[in-house]
């Protein structure tokens, strides 16, 4: 739960900031539509009062066959699918009272890291009031800098993918700055996933896997490699060989 007065964040059944001593209110909001309808709003599950109008395709990612369904001390949403705007696919962002943090009609996505107090944004080429490209912004809607990249990828464990232009290598930037951390030679980069990310040699033209230092932990010496959520991975040598199935830990250690 995050303190109104410090943003501390304090675990989510605290009754008073670890950091100031502030008195933590919960807040709990219903994602809910109207019977007979696809759009959802947003209410106080105490009083039934409505914060968001249901008009919306959906509100942090729950549609009308999530509803209703109640949030507990979250302070913003994002809303998606604005059937009233021109661009029925971009997002909008609201606090918990139903105030407007980032308007509708620009992005297309928003990524909302609370563990930052961040929201990174990204609009297409064809806003008419955004240049393309990535944004991030503070939660109370102020903008703080473009990021300065081309190809960025969704952020994940604190890591941006991104290329210096169109026909140049990919590498990693810091998601709170927009600025480089780990070099750009890659030919293809993908998200870090358990503290590892898969990368292509531009050399080799295979796959591999760095840590979030950068460091070569399995070399780019194969054909296709996949990283699995649940710890496991599946990799081939060559086009023609057959996948082999092993877990991250086994294949990290046959480079030790």
């Amino acid at each position: 739960m995050r303190c109104p007065q410090c943003n501390y964040d304090n675990a989510d059944n605290a009754r008073f900031c670890a950091h100031c001593g502030a008195k933590l209110v919960e807040t709990r909001v219903q994602v809910f539509c109207k019977p007979g309808s696809f759009h959802v709003g947003l209410r106080d599950a105490y009083t039934g009062e409505t914060i968001i109008e249901p008009k919306y395709y959906e509100i942090n990612g729950l549609g009308a066959s999530n509803t209703p369904k109640t949030l507990t001390n979250q302070k913003l949403f994002i809303a998606s699918c604005d059937l009233s705007l021109k661009d029925d696919s971009s997002k909008t962002v609201y606090d918990d009272n139903g105030n407007i943090i980032i308007p509708g009609d620009i992005f297309n996505y928003i990524w909302h890291l609370p563990w930052l107090s961040l929201l990174v944004c990204f609009a297409w080429a064809s806003k008419p009031h955004e240049d393309a490209g990535f944004y991030a912004y503070d939660e109370q809607g102020n903008r703080l800098f473009k990021y300065k990249f081309v190809n960025v990828s969704c952020p994940n464990e604190g890591f941006i993918v991104a290329a210096e232009n169109f026909d140049r290598l990919y590498g990693y930037i810091d998601i709170q700055t927009g600025e480089p951390i780990l070099e750009f030679k890659w030919k293809e980069a993908l998200n870090f996933k358990n503290g590892y990310a898969l990368v292509k040699d531009p050399q080799t033209k295979k796959w591999g896997l760095i840590n979030t230092r950068g460091e070569v932990v399995v070399p780019c010496e194969y054909y296709d490699l996949i990283i699995f959520d649940d710890g496991d991975a599946e990799y081939k040598k060559h086009w023609y060989s057959l996948e082999t199935r092993t877990t991250l830990t086994d294949l990290l250690n046959k480079y030790k």
